[in-house]
């Protein structure tokens, strides 16, 4: 899986004591105070994650998601969703077009500038046999405007472990509870654009730094662990469509994002890597649409 966000996580105490919470009827219908939606659907060249190369690379790669996020009490919300990964290039013995099916639910809550998430992954691989991962995950944000300003970095820290994974388990190194850890944040970029024709976007430099705690990256050869996997550093963009298509009112609040990303690969850990000639350094572009309610 998956987009940039920083993880995805699941408590479910949370989930059901949301659920309690009164709905409301308006004249649209009923709906539940604090509640919001979002669908996403982007197209990406290539699909790496967490610095690995997945299948399918080739082709066109279409990726939708969507999800639903409730209160819980002040400062704390859960989240549940699901993301795909639909592919037009299959390998020989692949049943579908359809590479992966992911779901997850997540608890996030805040603290003055410190956020925080507790949740749940579980990923699947239906053209591969529906053999999945299941993962627990906790990250820590900061929100550092106050210091830094116009290039606030919002830097995070993310803990993920697999509790149980069926695509390796037997097979070479066991990775059933592989632990990997993320670190970054994204510069804003839009003092920059002030006055320009593209101050319209919301830009920011996103820089993300993978590592494993325990054998998330191993040696191809040796099978010891690797700390580091991999280094992405990119641009992205957004803005609302209304800007160039009209109002809200016959656009709706449908916004469009672009992005560029550079990996830098560890190439002891995906010594397998087609694209560019097997090269360690890998450019993906992605342009997509989102909409919240």
């Amino acid at each position: 899986m998956k987009s940039s966000t920083i993880t995805r996580l699941f408590s479910t105490a949370a989930v059901l004591g949301a659920l309690a919470a009164p709905a409301v009827a308006d004249d649209e219908g009923i709906t539940l105070p604090g509640a919001s939606a979002e669908v996403t659907v982007d197209y990406v060249t290539n699909y790496f994650f967490r610095g690995y190369e997945q299948q399918l690379d080739e082709g066109i790669i279409i990726q939708p998601g969507g999800s639903f996020t409730i209160p819980v009490v002040d400062d704390v919300t859960a989240t549940v969703g699901t993301w795909a990964s639909w592919h037009t290039e299959i390998p020989a013995g692949a049943d579908g077009n359809l590479y992966e099916t992911d779901i997850y639910a997540s608890l996030d809550g805040s603290i003055g500038d410190l956020a925080a998430s507790l949740g749940y992954t579980l990923y699947t691989y239906p053209n591969a046999g529906g053999n999945g991962v299941h993962e627990l995950s906790a990250s820590l944000g900061f929100d550092d405007s106050e210091y830094l300003g116009d290039f606030a970095f919002s830097p995070y820290a993310m803990v993920a472990v697999e509790i149980d994974n069926t695509n390796t388990a037997g097979v070479g190194t066991d990775t059933d509870n592989a632990v990997y850890l993320e670190v970054g944040g994204a510069f804003s970029l839009d003092s920059l654009t002030e006055g320009t024709f593209a101050e319209v976007w919301t830009w920011e430099l996103p820089v993300v730094f993978g590592f494993s705690i325990d054998d998330y990256y191993t040696d191809e050869s040796s099978g010891s662990n690797e700390f580091w996997g991999y280094t992405s550093v990119g641009v992205a963009g957004a803005v609302p469509l209304s800007e160039y298509l009209g109002t809200d009112e016959y656009v709706g609040a449908w916004d469009l994002g672009v992005g560029l990303a550079v990996l830098f690969i560890n190439g002891d850990v995906d010594a397998n890597l087609t694209d560019n000639g097997g090269s360690t350094i890998q450019v993906i572009g992605t342009v997509g649409i989102s909409r919240t309610w």
